[in-house]
């Protein structure tokens, strides 16, 4: 029942594994040897199954025979049929070092040196391990010394059922409050962040582990863990998999959310969820740029509030408003931070080049995270994949052509703003007039409808190809520069 609660899927990876096992004593190099052997089917998983064989060999109904033989097999890390000097090292360091208390093991009566004695005998007729540096232990050796002092057998015996258990973790948390979009229910613990477990998520992440090229654009991976709570005098079991707080250090974290990708639902997805998503794909940007507005959280340091689009806002973007509307991202209610978008161009075209490259996955659903923070005049700037519950990993299928699209678009739109941006500080000045819009009118700063039936509702720029339009009171929040008169 441990077992189940802390993975959900029957399995260990090998990270939980050893880091398990570490937690009690012994060494990394000792645990990562002995998951290799658990794992007899090389899928890199050590099953429910797999993991009670090593307490079943260690079980008292077991012989002494089967449990010394199994420890040998443990402890002989090159897996060449003997022990050597180094290998009788790691024996004796993992045994002291599992819930040691000063020089003797908890329930074991032997300190170190009366156990590398009692193993290593090198007296008359009783020499049946050799001695010095070039000493060898043969399995036939190992159980007859082993069998010849009872606390030997002790020692192992108390070294492996100390280190076979659940290790159990409840630290204090408190609900993430810095989410653009996404799924409800995140929790903040230190530096990290718990996001409601998924196994196809869960998955995604154990399969980067095995290519370095994508680690610098993913969050920090820190396993997955579970929570207790206790609802209506019931325990209620909660999983999530652990991950790096992208906002951790960020004063005033501003966020945007992109899902990335023309088609955001897997090939072998359910006719309903293809019929919803295609849907959604082609009323929103996603299909034409690639790419769609989730959310947006951004800080206005005259209010010390932040404003926030939401994911139906994002849906209802259209392609020849994107540019416009992506600047809700980097306007702080006194200024456009053009600069910020400077800032990120590099770190957005490192990802372009490595999907140029990749063709180990194809991303559904997935999105690219931006953050800057709001509260420093210098851009401290950061962009991150994330959301792989619809991530495969495949095969001789070439690049992901559908998310690189999408971040081909998001740079092009970067820097057409960037560029808008140079011509603001050349300092040449708009023409506005106060005028009476005859069609239904978006304001250009903060892309809300420009009311007013009967009066002049905004100012219009003058300027032949200017394209801003804003309201009364958006009027004096606008920098005061066409790019249209460097024409």
């Amino acid at each position: 029942e441990q077992f189940y609660k802390k993975f959900p899927n029957g399995k260990l990876t090998s990270d939980e594994f050893i880091s398990n096992m570490c937690s009690t004593g012994g060494t990394k190099t000792f645990w990562q040897d002995v998951y290799l052997k658990l794992n007899v089917d090389e899928n890199g998983m050590v099953s429910f199954q797999q993991f009670i064989v090593g307490l079943t060999f260690f079980n008292k109904n077991n012989s002494v025979d089967d449990k010394l033989i199994f420890a040998f097999r443990m402890y002989d890390l090159d897996g060449n049929g003997y022990l050597d000097e180094d290998e009788l090292d790691e024996i004796i360091e993992t045994i002291f070092s599992v819930e040691h208390l000063g020089e003797k093991n908890v329930g074991v009566d032997l300190t170190r040196s009366q156990l590398r004695e009692s193993l290593l005998i090198s007296q008359g007729d009783n020499n049946h391990l050799s001695n010095g540096n070039d000493a060898k232990i043969t399995l036939e050796q190992w159980v007859t010394a082993c069998k010849e002092n009872k606390k030997i057998v002790d020692a192992i015996n108390s070294c492996f059922l100390n280190t076979l258990k659940i290790q159990r973790d409840q630290t204090e948390v408190h609900s993430f409050g810095h989410q653009a979009a996404g799924h409800a229910g995140i929790l903040k613990e230190g530096n990290t962040i718990l996001k409601a477990y998924s196994e196809a998520e869960f998955n995604s992440y154990e399969a980067f582990k095995k290519f370095p090229d994508i680690q610098p654009f993913l969050p920090k991976y820190y396993g997955r863990r579970y929570r207790t709570n206790t609802q209506n005098n019931t325990e209620v079991v909660d999983h999530y998999v652990v991950l790096e707080d992208l906002t951790y250090g960020f004063d005033k974290p501003c966020i945007m959310d992109l899902k990335m990708g023309r088609a955001t639902y897997e090939p072998n997805a359910p006719p309903m969820k293809k019929l919803e998503q295609s849907t959604i794909d082609k009323m929103s940007t996603s299909e034409t740029l690639g790419f769609r507005i989730c959310g947006i959280r951004c800080f206005q340091p005259l209010t010390d509030s932040y404003v926030v689009k939401d994911k139906p806002w994002g849906a209802n973007v259209k392609a020849d408003m994107m540019q416009t509307d992506i600047k809700n991202f980097i306007q702080n209610g006194t200024k456009i931070r053009y600069e910020v978008l400077s800032a990120m161009l590099p770190l957005l075209s490192d990802i372009r080049e490595y999907f140029k490259k990749q063709n180990n996955f194809k991303f559904y659903g997935s999105s690219l995270l931006f953050i800057y923070d709001g509260a420093l005049s210098d851009p401290k700037v950061c962009i991150k994949m994330v959301d792989f519950a619809h991530t495969n990993l495949v095969k001789d299928e070439g690049r992901d052509e559908s998310y690189l699209f999408g971040i081909e678009s998001v740079i092009k739109i970067f820097e057409d703003i960037i560029e808008e941006g140079k011509t603001h500080a050349a300092g040449k000045t708009h023409d506005f007039k106060l005028v009476y819009f005859k069609s239904p009118t978006f304001c250009t700063h903060c892309t809300k409808f420009i009311w007013g039936v009967s009066s002049k509702q905004g100012y219009k720029c003058q300027i032949s190809g200017c394209n801003f339009d804003v309201h009364r009171t958006c009027y004096k929040l606008v920098p005061n520069n066409c790019g249209q008169t460097n024409k």
